[in-house]
C-alpha cells in the first residue's frame, strides 16, 4: 500500500561523502505506528515545547550543530496512523518542486534528498504524498489559479507551496488560514524560520505562511555576489582571494571597495568602450535584472517599516539613508560605470559562466546551475557588500520567489494537513539539511574551499523583509532600486509620491482585520 523507502538514505549519502549514519536516522527513536487504520490523533495530547522541556528556537534560522540534529525528537504523538491517506499539495513550476517531492534517486543530490524525506514521513505516519503541479506559466496566472480554488474548492489541497510574489505581492494572503490556530505546528521550534514567518505577516498575531526547512529554496533564492575566483587571484596578485575573504569577514566589504575592484579589473581590448558586445572585454561587473538590483537595495541597511502597539505594519522609511543607497548604486551603475555592464532582461549568468565577468550579483541558487557546472574557471561567492562603514552587519534578502506553506481557507482537515507538514519540516531538519548545506552546497556545487565561510555568512545574515515582500512590483518597497533605474537621485519627491499610496494600503489591511477599530 505504502511507498517502499527503497535504500532509505543510504544511496544517497555514498553521494554525499558517504555520510551512512544519517541513513539510519530516518526511523530512529520513533515507536511502530498503529495497525488500527485510524490516526492517533484522539489518543493523547501533542506534546509542546512548552512541556517538553526541550530547547526552543528564538526565532532565527539556527545553523549550528547541523551533524548533531538526526536524533532529534520533535513534538508529534508517536503512533499516528492515517492508514493510506492521500495528503495532497499544489505547487508552481517544475523547478520548484525540489521543495515537495523530488525525484527518485536521480542523482541530483538535493531532489534525492527531498524525495527520500517524504519516504519516510509516509512510513512514520502511514500516508501517501502526492503533489500536483500547476500549468500556470508565471506567478500571476498561479496567483489567479490558487484563488479560484479558494473559492471554488478549498478542500481539494491540504496545502498550498507557494512563493511570496503571489500569494503576498499579488493580495492574495487573505485566502489562507492563520498558521497559530493549528495545534499540531510546533512553530516555536528550531526547523521553523520564526522571523522570516513574522517578515511576510502583516499583522504578527495573524501569520498566513510557513516558512522553515521544509523549503530549501528559503536557502537558495537569496542574493549573493559571484567571484571569477581564477581572474581575481590574477588581477589582485598581492591580495588574492584569501584577502577579499578577510575583507568580508573583518565586516569591511562594502560598497566602495567592490567599485574599486570593479574599475581595476575592467579590460576594453579594443578600446571602443562598448562593454560585452565585443568578445574580448573583461568586465569588472554584470548585472542585468532588476532584481539583482533589489538584491543590493536590500543589502543595506535602509530602515523602512515598523509595526504599532497591535503588530501590524506601518510605514517607517530612513529617507536619508536611502538617498545615500541610491547615490552609491547610481554612481556604480550609471555615472562612473567603467567595467560595470547592466541590461535589463540580460541573461544572468552566461557571460560569467564563460569567464568574462570579475563579479555578477545573482542567487544562491546559481551554485546549482548547470551553466555553472560548464564554467572552466574557478568561482566562488561573497556577501553583497554593506552600503559603508556606518552599516554593522551583512544583509542577504531572501527573494519573493522562494516558497512558503499556506492551507487555504475553508481546507477542513486542518489536523491532517498541519500534521504532515510538520512532519516534513522536521525530516528536513533532521536528514536533509545536514547533507544539502554543509555537503552539497558547500561541496558538490563549489570549486573551493574557502566558499564555506562565505556561505555561513551569507545564511547567517538572510532574512526577509515586509516591505519588500508587499511591495516587491513598486511603491515604497523597491523604492531605492527604481529610483536608481532612473539614473538621477529622486529618493525624496519619489518616497513623497508613494509614501501616502503606502500608507493608505497598510491602513485599509488593518481597518479590514479589525474593523472595531
Amino acid at each position: 500500500m505504502f511507498p517502499e523507502k527503497g535504500t532509505d538514505m543510504k544511496k544517497l549519502i555514498a553521494l554525499l561523502l558517504c555520510l551512512a549514519a544519517m541513513g539510519t536516522s530516518l526511523a530512529a527513536c520513533r515507536k511502530n505506528p498503529s495497525s488500527s487504520g485510524e490516526a492517533s490523533s484522539t489518543k493523547g495530547a501533542v506534546t509542546t515545547p512548552e512541556d517538553s522541556g526541550r530547547q526552543e528556537g528564538d526565532g532565527s534560522r539556527d545553523l549550528s550543530d547541523l551533524s548533531q540534529r538526526a536524533d532529534t525528537k520533535d513534538y508529534l504523538p508517536e503512533d499516528l496512523n492515517y492508514g493510506g491517506k492521500e495528503f495532497v499539495t499544489y505547487s508552481f513550476k517544475e523547478q520548484y518542486e525540489m521543495d515537495v517531492q523530488g525525484t527518485e534517486y536521480t542523482g541530483d543530490v538535493v531532489k534525492d534528498l527531498v524525495y527520500s524525506r517524504n519516504r519516510a514521513v509516509e512510513e512514520r505516519l502511514k500516508c501517501v504524498i502526492v503533489n500536483k503541479r500547476s500549468p500556470a506559466k508565471n506567478f500571476v496566472d498561479f496567483a489567479a489559479e490558487v484563488k479560484n480554488i479558494q473559492q471554488v474548492a478549498p478542500e481539494s489541497y491540504h496545502a498550498i507551496f507557494t512563493m511570496g510574489n503571489s500569494a503576498i505581492q499579488l493580495g492574495n494572503f487573505n485566502l489562507y488560514q492563520d498558521v497559530d490556530d493549528m495545534s499540531r505546528l510546533s512553530l516555536k521550534s528550531g526547523w521553523w524560520w520564526n522571523q522570516a514567518m513574522q517578515e511576510v505577516s502583516f499583522d504578527v498575531n495573524h501569520r498566513k505562511f510557513l516558512i522553515g526547512d521544509i523549503c530549501l529554496s528559503n536557502y537558495t533564492r537569496c542574493g549573493v555576489m559571484l567571484v571569477n575566483l581564477t581572474d581575481y587571484n590574477n588581477k589582485f596578485p598581492e591580495e588574492k582571494i584569501d584577502g577579499l575573504y578577510q575583507l568580508v569577514q573583518d565586516r569591511n566589504w562594502t560598497m566602495a571597495e567592490l567599485k574599486a575592484r570593479v574599475r581595476q579589473a575592467y579590460v576594453d581590448v579594443d578600446g571602443n568602450g562598448v562593454r560585452l558586445e565585443d568578445s574580448g572585454d573583461f568586465l569588472g561587473l554584470s548585472l542585468g535584472n532588476i532584481e539583482m538590483i533589489k538584491f543590493m537595495e536590500y543589502a543595506f541597511d535602509v530602515k523602512r517599516y515598523s509595526r504599532d502597539a497591535d503588530g501590524c505594519a506601518i510605514l517607517d522609511y530612513d529617507v536619508n539613508r536611502a538617498v545615500t543607497a541610491a547615490d552609491k548604486l547610481i554612481d556604480l551603475l550609471f555615472d562612473d560605470n567603467e567595467g560595470v555592464y547592466w541590461q535589463e532582461g540580460y541573461q544572468n549568468g552566461s557571460e560569467f559562466a564563460q569567464g568574462r565577468t570579475l563579479f555578477q550579483v545573482s542567487w544562491m541558487s546559481m551554485l546549482l546551475s548547470g551553466n555553472m557546472a560548464k564554467m572552466e574557471k574557478t568561482y566562488t561567492i561573497v556577501p553583497l557588500p554593506m552600503l559603508d562603514e556606518q552599516q554593522k552587519e551583512y544583509t542577504t534578502n531572501v527573494q519573493n520567489s522562494s516558497q512558503m506553506v499556506g492551507f487555504l481557507k475553508g481546507m477542513q482537515e486542518v489536523e491532517f494537513a498541519s500534521t504532515v507538514v510538520e512532519a516534513m519540516c522536521t525530516e528536513s531538519y533532521r536528514s536533509v539539511i545536514f547533507p544539502f548545506y554543509e555537503t552539497a552546497l558547500k561541496i558538490q556545487y563549489a570549486r573551493e574551499s574557502g566558499i564555506a565561510g562565505m556561505i555561513d555568512i551569507i545564511m547567517k545574515t538572510a532574512t526577509k523583509n515586509f516591505l519588500y515582500e508587499y511591495e516587491a512590483g513598486g511603491g515604497c518597497g523597491v523604492l531605492i532600486s527604481q529610483v536608481v533605474l532612473m539614473e538621477s537621485n529622486q529618493i525624496v519627491s519619489e518616497y513623497g509620491r508613494r509614501a501616502t499610496t503606502t500608507s493608505e494600503l497598510l491602513e485599509k489591511w488593518k481597518r479590514d482585520l479589525y474593523p472595531q477599530k
